[in-house]
């Protein structure tokens, strides 16, 4: 999907080197144009209803963006596709702020801390448009980080981006990442839309026909494992729909990893939603390529 209006950078493409304000509520314009429509799609919903704008909205492991090349590298690649926002994985980078480039786009990192080496870096890239909605950012966890965005006449919507421990960390481990995931939806619990998304290093696989569960869909690929149970009781405890799966797409349309032989691949990212009826789309964009093993969706 490919976007008519490149949005140009400078020659250098620098950045600014000012930090701005986490953005909150008050004294912020909104826009009167056009409602914004809940409707994640990551990066899937394309079309654009008339009387209102779709939201695109992302989630990607980049693996690094420790340098300022690797930054450049991503805002060029994702010049060729509508999005609004994008939550990040395994940022890498150093230092919790919101910076903004010199066309406009708003990155917020949560911070990587040397003495921590359980912290891979979240974050956030917010497109212009989208600027003026943003109430702000939490960093919960050093795996958990949220924003929350002013809905014209609906209200607010939270969005989680998450990095779920690896199958090399204890059950324990995955424990305390969901409870504390828990307790980040109950204290936005008066949101009227909520989204978590990210990288649940889990595989949920394909609803089996004896499954009578609604958090999944009919969708999917693979095979479920141990922590695919898990995410599923999640979803189910937190009354949240896994939208991977509610779409049917082409098999590369779904995994999100591929291991270094390129012979096996996954399906361990994924977007939760509170609600089936603001989802138009969802599937896995396969244009942007930094050199990370994952694939946006």
């Amino acid at each position: 999907m490919k976007s008519n209006e490149k949005r140009g950078r400078n020659a250098q493409g620098q950045m600014e080197q000012r930090k701005m304000p986490n953005p909150n509520s008050e004294g912020r314009p909104q826009h009167d144009a056009s409602r914004l429509n809940p409707s994640p799609g990551s990066c899937g919903a394309e079309r654009k209803r008339k009387g209102n704008s779709d939201l695109n909205i992302c989630t990607y492991n980049t693996r690094t963006l420790r340098t300022q090349d690797d930054l450049e590298r991503l805002l060029e690649e994702i010049e060729d596709f509508n999005w609004d926002i994008i939550g990040l994985c395994e940022t890498k980078r150093h230092g919790e702020g919101l910076t903004q480039t010199n066309d406009g786009i708003w990155i917020y990192d949560s911070g990587k801390m040397e003495e921590d080496p359980n912290n891979k870096g979240l974050g956030f890239i917010i497109h212009p448009r989208i600027k003026d909605h943003v109430k702000g950012f939490t960093k919960h966890s050093n795996r958990i980080i949220s924003m929350n965005i002013n809905l014209i006449k609906e209200g607010t919507m939270t969005i989680v981006q998450v990095y779920a421990p690896t199958q090399d960390y204890s059950e324990e481990d995955i424990e305390s990442f969901y409870e504390d995931l828990s307790k980040v939806l109950q204290d936005n619990r008066l949101s009227e839309y909520t989204i978590v998304m990210g990288d649940f290093n889990a595989k949920i696989g394909i609803k089996k026909q004896d499954e009578t569960f609604s958090c999944i869909g009919p969708f999917g690929t693979g095979t479920r494992n141990d922590r695919g149970n898990t995410l599923i009781e999640f979803a189910i405890q937190e009354k949240l729909i896994i939208a991977n799966t509610l779409f049917n797409k082409p098999h590369y349309r779904y995994w999100t990893w591929r291991s270094p032989n390129a012979i096996t691949t996954n399906q361990i990212d994924f977007c939760l939603v509170s609600q089936r009826g603001i989802v138009h789309n969802c599937e896995v964009i396969t244009k942007v390529d930094i050199g990370s093993d994952h694939l946006g969706w």
